[in-house]
């Protein structure tokens, strides 16, 4: 059994926060500190940061970080750290982006796979459709989720398909890249609970999600990478549940969704159908009440 250490002191350092409030609850030290590479960055110029004493240096979804053109920031929080720490990097998928990233911050990594006795239980679905729009509508109502993901390629799409969905006044919850801390915690906390039932997200929430009972991960745009639509559909069939992903595409996304689900046999939509009065509710509504605490 591994050691139990009492009252560690861990700070979280992310945009959208102010940059005074977290130097002050750094004053007096942190064990451990949890940051985005930016925010990071920001403390270290402003020497509110001090990371001269780091043993351990571990990156998470290393390989998106790199995706995301984070490289530059990463180098210059690794220069900061004066000892060669232990460094550690995790993913779920291990592109050659990754590889570059290593050879710069590692030397002689040792590349461990963890395999799990746990099935994924995953059933998977590809609809070639003429109006993805209209086509999504039938999926919801065959598959008849309690929770689901929806994920498209685009802040502009996820915002035409969220006045799509709200139009018809289904209850939904929205994320990318535009939105602030906050309004991502909220819009996170009422899928959770289940207050918003629909989620609709660009590629800032396939990692490091942990939701429990997602039911059902649409692709309403393919990826364009299969290492993107294996971390997007891995939001459903946690912990060893069942789950669903449905990928649609048109005729013009017919070459990427053969590349990237080589195995999939397309299906037709015209075998569901969607009855009118069709609409998806959360089971109660959110009350959120600021009482008793000073909120920064």
């Amino acid at each position: 059994m591994g050691h139990v250490y009492k009252n560690l002191k861990i700070v979280t350092l992310y945009d959208g926060v102010s940059l005074r409030a977290q130097a002050t609850n750094m004053l007096r030290g942190a064990d451990i500190v949890i940051g985005t590479a930016g925010r990071l960055n920001d403390h270290l110029f402003s020497k509110t940061l001090v990371l001269d004493t780091i043993e351990t240096l571990i990156l998470d979804e290393a390989d998106r970080m790199l995706d995301m053109g984070f490289f530059d920031d990463i180098m210059k929080v690794i220069d900061h750290i004066k000892k060669k720490p232990q460094t550690m990097l995790f993913s779920a998928t291990y592109p050659e982006n990754i590889k570059k990233l290593s050879s710069k911050i590692m030397k002689n990594p040792m590349m461990i796979n963890i395999h799990t006795d746990t099935v994924i239980n995953i059933e998977e679905y590809l609809y070639k459709v003429k109006d993805k729009y209209q086509a999504l509508l039938p999926i919801l109502q065959t598959y008849k989720p309690t929770s689901t993901i929806i994920f498209c390629n685009t802040k502009a799409e996820a915002n035409s398909l969220f006045d799509f969905l709200d139009d018809l006044h289904f209850d939904i919850a929205l994320l990318h890249g535009d939105f602030e801390q906050r309004d991502r915690d909220e819009a996170l906390m009422l899928f959770k609970n289940g207050s918003l039932p629909l989620f609709i997200a660009t590629d800032v929430a396939s990692r490091g999600l942990d939701i429990d009972d997602v039911e059902l991960v649409v692709n309403f745009d393919i990826p364009f990478k299969s290492e993107t639509y294996t971390h997007r559909i891995g939001r459903t069939a946690r912990a060893g549940k069942e789950g669903i992903a449905v990928s649609l595409f048109t005729s013009r996304e017919e070459r990427v969704a053969t590349e990237i689900l080589p195995n999939l046999v397309s299906l037709n939509i015209d075998a569901l159908s969607v009855n009118k009065k069709f609409e998806i509710k959360g089971a109660f509504r959110t009350l959120c009440i600021f009482g008793g605490k000073r909120q920064a």
